[in-house]
């Protein structure tokens, strides 16, 4: 701030934040606020699922064709860790003294196959051995499935050392589990530009099974293009960006990325992250930098400003499975904020320093009903805003109060529900909890492409809030023969409520409580080469009116992202 130009400046805008801040912090944007709209758009890698070639079954086998019943008075079991002799006494239904044919103490064995399948033991058998059965006591030989050898054979540019410790837990002489080994494979082939390819053949013992892992190299370089006009209309609407993805520069299974984004002149975002496998877990860092301009009605004020952002992260797979995941991560950011306003010869800079601690967790997993498909999230922030302006720690001691710590809560879950072939279900719910009144770089706001799309991006921000949104999506029929790619039709219905400040204060007049409806269709189309195009037009419904800019009856959204 120049005192010297302007010494009642501080006077000035008190004044008019006693008036009506409320009503400016909601449609000035400001540098946290644009970081915000963009880290919603995290770019994405893609991995390939490991191949895993089974055995079938092969057990020694009896006549089934004697028909002669026995009296059995009791069953044996040899070969079984996992279950005791009573357990599979148990499981297998068997009443003492009463007579059994062969074929029916082949069923009993096949209902202890079929538990211990049930369990993760997927190569498990059970059978009757040749045997002398005159004294009414019946043997049955369990088969567990054991590893033999286990071989690893690395193609790649990955380290043999990095491949090795992420299969570690698969030891030899140890049972072969579903779970451990399908963990074991997808975090393998998750790590980036590598091909996995596993075998199970018959170990050199009875009873054992020797697993063959091939790794081979997979792309070294990859990215995707994206375009969109979700971006704040003072900032510029369309935007363009790209992200480029080096998979493992170091061997060590690591992976770099960077990402460009920009509306042009007024708005431009960089990205730079490396992550690298830390043991059982994948460490990274990534450094962020925004820099952005005002036009329209604000360009008279030359708002412009930036963002500084540093982060570290953790992240550690709880669960993985095809069928249902879980990780857990951790992250550190350092955020630096800068706002200026300059209006002729005068001008202010406001400066934010964020330090935040953040742990998440995140999941998914699919159901048999419908089929469906459910996503999840949860994420606790603990963080402190240092306000570096003197005037603007003064203003917001009498208004807001968010300078120092604060901890906030984001939540969000979906399902998408399979109804037939050709049209699905999907329902979203999100929302926030805050302790306290946040800056506008923590807030959660209803409008935009991904939330209540009939109002604009930053529409509605708020240290609390939730949106709802509900689709019906069904599967055109192809357009054309010589037009490859799946075309859907998508019903949608948005709604959310938002309280724009946690605690109000005296001179706050405007309402504290916004909800937010709309409707409206949109089609989605995926294309070859993972080519994806979505548009929607989203309606209004009630009576709210956008504050964030020029109020209209529907808007039109459109993205476009193509891999390389």
């Amino acid at each position: 701030m120049t005192l010297s130009h302007y010494a009642s400046v501080p006077l000035v805008t008190a004044m008019l934040l006693l008036l009506g801040a409320d009503a400016l912090a909601q449609q000035v944007p400001t540098a946290g606020s644009q970081l915000q709209q963009i880290s919603a758009l995290p770019p994405k890698t893609t991995t390939t699922s490991p191949v895993l070639e089974v055995p079938k079954d092969s057990i020694p086998t009896t006549s089934r064709a004697d028909v002669r019943r026995l009296k059995v008075v009791g069953l044996q079991f040899s070969g079984a860790s996992a279950l005791s002799e009573a357990e599979l006494v148990k499981i297998c239904g068997f009443v003492p003294g009463q007579r059994y044919s062969f074929v029916e103490l082949h069923e009993l064995a096949a209902r202890v196959t079929s538990h211990y399948r049930s369990l993760g033991y997927f190569l498990a058998q059970t059978y009757l051995p040749s045997q002398d059965v005159t004294e009414g006591l019946v043997q049955f030989q369990v088969v567990e499935g054991q590893y033999g050898a286990i071989k690893l054979t690395n193609q790649s540019r990955m380290s043999d050392h990095v491949a090795a410790h992420v299969l570690e837990s698969l030891k030899s002489a140890g049972a072969v589990t579903a779970s451990d080994l399908e963990r074991r494979l997808l975090m393998l082939s998750d790590l980036p530009g590598i091909n996995v390819k596993s075998v199970l053949v018959p170990g050199a013992s009875t009873g054992t099974t020797d697993l063959q892992v091939n790794v081979s190299d997979g792309r070294t370089l990859g990215g995707s293009l994206e375009a969109d006009n979700h971006g704040n209309l003072f900032t510029g609407a369309q935007r363009a960006g790209a992200s480029v993805f080096f998979n493992q520069p170091a061997g060590i299974g690591d992976l770099a990325t960077l990402r460009f984004l920009t509306s042009g002149p007024d708005l431009t975002y960089g990205q730079a992250t490396y992550q690298a496998l830390l043991g059982g877990l994948t460490a990274g860092v990534s450094l962020a930098d925004l820099r952005y301009r005002l036009n329209g009605e604000f360009a008279s004020i030359q708002s412009s400003g930036s963002a500084q952002v540093r982060s570290f992260y953790l992240s550690y797979p709880m669960i993985r499975s095809r069928n249902s995941n879980l990780s857990l991560q951790w992250s550190s950011d350092e955020k630096l904020l800068s706002d200026r306003t300059e209006v002729g010869s005068l001008g202010n800079t406001s400066e934010k320093f964020a330090r935040l601690s953040t742990t998440s967790l995140r999941g998914d997993f699919r159901d048999s009903w419908g089929p469906a498909f459910n996503d999840y999230a949860a994420t606790w922030t603990h963080g402190s805003i240092d306000l570096r302006d003197p005037i603007a720690r003064d203003l917001d001691l009498l208004s807001a109060h968010s300078q120092g710590d604060f901890d906030k809560l984001t939540f969000s879950a979906g399902r998408l529900q399979h109804v037939s072939a050709d049209v699905q279900l999907y329902a979203r719910l999100s929302g926030q909890w805050a302790s306290k009144n946040l800056d506008a770089s923590e807030k959660f706001s209803l409008g935009g492409a991904g939330s209540v799309r009939a109002f604009p991006s930053g529409e509605a921000a708020g240290d609390e809030g939730a949106s709802l949104t509900l689709e019906v999506r069904s599967n055109l029929p192809q357009i054309s023969e010589h037009i490859s790619g799946k075309l859907q039709l998508i019903a949608f219905l948005d709604a959310g409520f938002i309280q724009l400040n946690k605690r109000t204060w005296e001179a706050e007049t405007a309402a504290n409580r916004r909800e937010l409806q709309g409707a409206g269709l949109g089609l989605a189309y995926s294309g070859p080469e993972n080519l994806m195009v979505k548009t929607y037009y989203a309606f209004k419904l009630g009576n709210e009116v956008a504050q964030s800019q020029a109020d209209a009856p529907g808007r039109f959204w459109l993205q476009l992202s193509k891999p390389f």
